[in-house]
């Protein structure tokens, strides 16, 4: 059977993770696409924690933008050629992959059932993305019967296993040995003015970014001259 992939997250920001777990979800045969749904605000998050909505939407399409030119300090030549012109969507003739913005127009809190039941409007075969914590605690949320019973994609945090609870669920890829990185991590880094091996964590014109972000550069109009100014390098 073939499935489409819904990777939930806020992507705040979006790092060497993330990309790596995408690009792997995106090899596998049966996987025909990945639903990337950013998450306007985790309503388990602190909402002042989260930098703004756009950016970190362009910040994922400029690190697939990268992805489709080989940019082989990330890991990501196994997406050569699977881009169209838009950014937000990426394909092969066979299958794709997109940023999904789904969540902006549904009602608040962002709970993950409810943007399950809106994707199942148009999306048929939808496998969740998820990390090992989450598939652990996933019991805990909100209608979580309506999660539990979805195929779910498991990306294996480093010092976690999965609970004797959550063993019986319906898991049809694992992905294991990646980057462990961590958003907030990369943030309290930023926050500090502390720029020392970020690149470890995220892609080298990120840290540029955010770099001159914190040197009082406007997010909306600066991004793309400073993600862009390494294009032809």
């Amino acid at each position: 059977m073939e499935y489409n992939a819904v990777y939930f997250g806020s992507f705040n920001p979006v790092h060497r993770g993330h990309i790596e777990a995408m690009r792997s979800i995106f090899s596998f045969p049966n996987i025909k696409s990945i639903d990337i749904v950013l998450t306007p605000h985790n309503p388990d998050k602190d909402e002042s924690s989260i930098y703004p909505y756009s950016i970190r939407k362009e910040l994922i399409k400029k690190s697939f933008y990268r992805m489709q030119y080989g940019d082989t300090s990330d890991h990501t030549s196994g997406l050569k050629n699977h881009i169209n012109t838009d950014l937000s969507i990426y394909n092969d003739d066979s299958k794709y992959m997109i940023v999904n913005d789904i969540e902006t127009t549904l009602t608040k809190p962002n709970h993950t059932y409810k943007t399950i039941r809106e994707l199942k409007n148009t999306l048929p075969n939808i496998a969740i993305v998820l990390g090992t914590d989450t598939i652990n605690d996933i019991h805990n949320w909100e209608n979580s019967e309506e999660l539990i019973c979805l195929p779910i994609i498991h990306l294996k945090r480093c010092g976690y296993e999965i609970s004797e609870n959550a063993s019986n669920y319906n898991i049809i890829h694992t992905l294991v040995n990646l980057p462990n990185v961590s958003s907030t991590e990369i943030r309290n880094k930023i926050k500090n003015d502390d720029y020392t091996e970020l690149q470890n964590y995220i892609p080298y014109y990120m840290a540029d970014f955010f770099k001159d972000e914190m040197k009082g550069y406007n997010r909306q109009i600066n991004i793309d001259t400073i993600l862009n100014k390494n294009e032809n390098e």
